[in-house]
């Protein structure tokens, strides 16, 4: 009798343990987050109240695989996850804890670019409409809405400074991390 309820007492203190264990892997916690790209590998860099960052592998509802790359790159976001408890090596740029993201929305201004400092030349410049929400993601951002928006070839876009003013027929496109901008032939109407 005595064994049977030592070993119930085992069972329970076990179960209470890896009940506890989950519950508190599973906490959900707030942050701020930036986009990171380290060898290569994409990974959201969480920021705490108290001034600490933390690079992660974002799983679930990861803004990483949700928002459209030019915008993600450039946007601070506001992330709502918590820590599996895993780590994700790639052997290649090293390992990191994995991260469920819950929700995520723009912590501040959301920075649409056209194209970004190294891509000024890339295959497809973005024309996004004008009058856009600057402190909201909207549809556009999502990559599952990227059928919204017009794209042109790069080669009918020429480089000017900020402060031009793009001829009729053209279209003004951002340029991130650039004190320039592009005007590009706006596509006609079929």
């Amino acid at each position: 009798m005595l064994k049977k309820l030592l070993i119930l007492f085992t069972v329970i203190v076990l179960t209470l343990t890896a009940l506890y264990q989950l519950s508190t892997a599973r906490k959900t916690q707030s942050y701020t987050a930036h986009y990171q790209e380290p060898c290569g590998r994409s990974l959201l860099v969480l920021e705490s109240v108290d001034g600490k960052s933390i690079a992660v592998q974002a799983i679930g509802n990861s803004p990483i695989y949700q928002l459209r790359h030019i915008v993600l790159v450039n946007t601070k976001l506001n992330v709502s996850g918590y820590f599996t408890g895993k780590h994700i090596d790639d052997h290649h740029c090293g390992n990191y804890p994995e991260f469920y993201v819950t929700d995520f929305s723009s912590a501040g201004s959301v920075t649409r670019c056209s194209s970004v400092a190294d891509w000024v030349m890339y295959e497809r410049v973005v024309l996004y409409p004008p009058n856009l929400p600057e402190n909201e993601l909207i549809n556009i951002d999502f990559n599952k809405h990227s059928g919204l928006l017009t794209e042109v070839p790069s080669s009918q876009c020429r480089t000017v400074n900020k402060e031009t003013i793009c001829n009729p027929g053209e279209a003004p496109a951002s340029v991130c991390g650039e004190d320039v901008q592009l005007c590009c032939k706006k596509p006609s109407r079929k």
